[in-house]
């Protein structure tokens, strides 16, 4: 989380269902997300990490482990790369505050790496930087107790009952929580590693995407379920997230589902 490096490669992104329970000699170093579930790696020298849900695993090349699963397989998304600097680091998880974006981030790598069109290789490696650059900045906001947690716990909930049905202000959300517009910015900030308006965004983006990949829903009716009146104005947002357009995401779903 400290270290300035360069990535040169993308050996792999994909979604994993069923692991190798047992690795020798890493051949390159790795980072796993658990959105659920979670395993415990046991390495030889020793050392234990322990995989919640909503966690990520940095995995070190040249590591030797064996994975216990809680309950069987537990599925997850892993990208295995090789960095430009030879020093000797310590595997270590982190459970993420961002974890719905870091999520959308692993599943865009899958999908560009198992369609191998013109440019994948670049795409997965951005998709790698910014999931890379996502946990230096959690990192660097520090530990936030469970008190303050709580304290901002009320809005939390109103948001993620109502992100698609209303306009929900800062202002109303902290008087929720019985606190200021600044102090819940902070806390939250802190918590979530994103401002509260670019929360309730990556959740309407993200419902977004999952309506228009099942294919049930016009560009115009998604944006209206995710809370846009303005289509035009979704689509604009829409790319800025997912890099294409809606009618685009939609194609590209299409074919990963052939």
């Amino acid at each position: 989380m400290t270290h300035d490096f360069t990535i040169t490669e993308t050996v792999l992104c994909a979604e994993v269902r069923n692991g190798t329970p047992i690795h020798r000699n890493r051949k390159s170093h790795g980072l796993v997300f658990y959105p659920s579930g979670g395993c415990t790696f046991s390495f030889l020298d020793g050392r234990t990490v322990k995989a919640e849900a909503n966690t990520v695993v940095y995995l070190p090349k040249g590591s030797d482990y064996n994975v216990t699963s809680k309950k069987g397989n537990t599925p997850c998304y892993a990208i295995n790369f090789q960095i430009d600097f030879d020093g000797a680091f310590s595997p270590f998880c982190v459970r993420v505050k961002n974890h719905s974006g870091i999520l959308q981030l692993f599943r865009e790598a899958d999908k560009y790496f198992m369609n191998a069109a013109a440019g994948y290789k670049m795409k997965c490696k951005s998709r790698l930087c910014e999931i890379i650059s996502i946990l230096q900045h959690e990192y660097s906001l520090g530990y936030v107790s469970g008190e303050k947690r709580d304290v901002i716990a009320p809005a939390v909930e109103k948001i993620h009952t109502c992100y698609t049905e209303e306009s929900l202000k800062v202002s109303s959300l902290a008087s929720l929580c019985g606190i200021t517009p600044e102090y819940f910015r902070s806390i939250f900030g802190k918590v979530y590693g994103v401002s509260p308006s670019k929360y309730i965004e990556n959740l309407r983006m993200s419902r977004g995407a999952e309506l228009l990949s099942s294919g049930m829903y016009s560009v115009g009716e998604t944006a209206r379920m995710c809370g846009y009146e303005d289509a035009a104005y979704f689509s604009r947002e829409f790319r800025k997230y997912k890099g294409m357009a809606p009618r685009d995401y939609v194609k590209q779903a299409e074919l990963m589902k052939l």
